[in-house]
């Protein structure tokens, strides 16, 4: 059972580092002002792109049912435990 918590709260904290690297990366450019001479269209554009790249780089989901605990890794992938 131990194990299993191990597994899960790797998977959870490597999702919230990814999307804490790729915010991280976004604020840095507009506070660089390289997005600052573009268009607000363009940078909701490309914050969008950015979330989208971070779905199918840690698409990682967590479902727990009464008698299984699922890591669902990019979308297809299923793990049980």
């Amino acid at each position: 059972m131990a194990q299993i918590h191990k597994i899960v709260d790797f998977a959870l904290t490597l999702k919230i580092y990814a999307k804490r690297i790729v915010f991280w990366l976004l604020r840095t450019l507009i506070e660089h002002s390289f997005l600052m001479s573009l268009s607000l269209f363009w940078i909701i554009k490309i914050n969008h792109g950015i979330f989208l790249l971070h779905q199918v780089l840690f698409p990682i989901s967590l479902e727990i049912t009464d008698d299984s605990l699922k890591l669902k890794f990019f979308r297809s992938n299923i793990v049980r435990i």
